[in-house]
């Protein structure tokens, strides 16, 4: 999760990058980009299916409780102190988007078929980000907060009729956001969309890490390394190649560090996590990284593909 702020209108409230990774309603955006799987907040069509989505997870899938009451949109916890989100506050957030490497948003039914586990990430990040959103029971006790991640991964079947409500719910949220803003924001940024789309193209010609088809000695290399920390009976190829794998994105600079310090491999590299849990629990790229010495495969695998 890295946000991009290069066309962020800053204003007299939000000044400079320090401030806006200070402030609330940002954290709280960021998570909410990972849950609706909406990552850029540009033009109003962004905003739209942002809407739309945030809709649903409210009033459809029960994700956030007392969804759009009297005009505000939820409650939600940032550093122990809870904070109300109405629409016009995500106006402000006009500009952000993740990348590099993310499409605009996750087509709908893919967006459907993975929710449980984009809330599971998101509510990961926001322990890391101290902010809290997607919980039915969150606790607050002086510096300590304790949250309950558990809810039902039977999300309930998206009808028309649902998706008709969420469009007419997001309408009316989008005009809560004054049209200065979108305005402003274009005049502002006029190339904003064409270097987004020129960015997406240059990506898209990134070749992915091939295992199999590295040279013989280069597999040579990397079982050899390998070995010095694994016992022959123990030894896991898709573990290996999986680790190779996230040597490579180190090699090639293809991981960044987030505003919470978390190393990522960049969306634009088809790199799975899954199965790189620690012993303690949780995924820490990092320390994988010097667990298993990945530093001393740098150079076999720089510039390979």
């Amino acid at each position: 999760m890295n946000a991009n702020l290069k066309y962020f209108k800053y204003t007299d409230k939000i000044k400079n990058k320090e401030d806006i990774e200070k402030h609330p309603i940002f954290n709280l955006t960021m998570i909410l980009m990972m849950s609706t799987g909406v990552y850029r907040l540009y033009t109003r069509e962004d905003f739209l299916t942002f809407f739309k989505r945030l809709a649903l997870l409210g009033n459809h899938y029960n994700f956030i409780d007392n969804f759009y009451l009297n005009g505000e949109l939820f409650n939600f916890y940032f550093h122990e102190k809870e904070y109300t989100a109405t629409a016009p506050d995500f106006g402000e957030m006009t500009g952000i988007v993740f990348g590099p490497g993310y499409t605009v948003y996750v087509e709908e039914e893919k967006w459907v078929s993975k929710l449980p586990k984009m809330i599971k990430n998101a509510n990961l990040a926001g322990v890391f980000m101290n902010t809290f959103v997607f919980t039915k029971d969150i606790k607050i006790e002086g510096s300590d907060t304790s949250i309950d991640f558990e809810f039902n991964e039977n999300i309930p079947l998206l009808k028309d009729v649902d998706l008709k409500n969420a469009e007419i719910l997001a309408s009316s949220l989008l005009k809560e956001i004054p049209d200065d803003i979108f305005k402003q924001w274009e005049t502002s940024f006029p190339m904003a969309e064409e270097d987004f789309n020129n960015e997406v193209a240059r990506i898209s010609k990134i070749k992915q890490f091939d295992y199999q088809g590295l040279p013989d000695e280069v597999k040579k290399a990397i079982q050899e390394h390998f070995e010095q920390f694994f016992e022959k009976e123990e030894w896991n190829e898709d573990f290996v190649m999986k680790l190779t794998h996230l040597a490579w994105a180190y090699a090639n600079d293809y991981i960044y560090t987030d505003h919470t310090t978390l190393h990522s491999v960049e969306a634009f590299i088809n790199f799975d996590e899954t199965g790189l849990e620690l012993e303690d629990g949780g995924i820490n790229l990092e320390e994988t990284f010097s667990l298993f010495s990945l530093n001393d495969l740098w150079d076999v695998l720089k510039g390979r593909q």
